[in-house]
């Protein structure tokens, strides 16, 4: 089992944060791969929410991420299938510190391939995740 864990405090609003994290055709911006829409939200929910699908493609794979739920709190997403991980879980929980400041906390779990050893996989992933998520933070000093 992985699980991944990295938290940082950004400069800028819960708001601004659900924004950019759901703007998913520019995520290249901060992830190490494409993006590409491939589902829109369901109706009722915010732009780039729930129900909204996702066409990731990097290191010569693609899957798809279904967002399951987006609010000012954060995002829930999931792989759909079982590549590249099995049972993947991806929590991205938004904490106000202040009006313009919020602690954001990313989760991932999930299970890896029978052939790679989980703290490979734990190692890389958690790796490209810290350096999204410093590259958000550096889009508001």
């Amino acid at each position: 089992m992985i699980n991944i864990h990295v938290k940082q405090q950004i400069d800028a609003s819960k708001s601004q944060l659900l924004a950019e994290l759901l703007d998913h055709v520019n995520l290249s911006r901060f992830f190490n791969a494409k993006f590409e829409l491939v589902r829109t939200q369901k109706a009722g929910e915010i732009t780039g929410g729930a129900g909204s699908m996702r066409q990731v493609s990097m290191l010569g794979t693609s899957f798809i991420e279904e967002i399951v739920s987006a609010s000012d709190s954060g995002i829930c997403y999931r792989i759909v299938g079982s590549k590249p991980l099995k049972q993947h879980a991806g929590k991205i929980l938004f904490t106000e510190v202040t009006p313009t400041t919020t602690m954001v906390d990313y989760h991932i779990s999930g299970t890896g391939p029978w052939f790679l050893p989980d703290s490979l996989l734990q190692f890389f992933i958690g790796r490209d995740i810290e350096k999204a998520v410093n590259k958000l933070a550096r889009l508001y000093l």
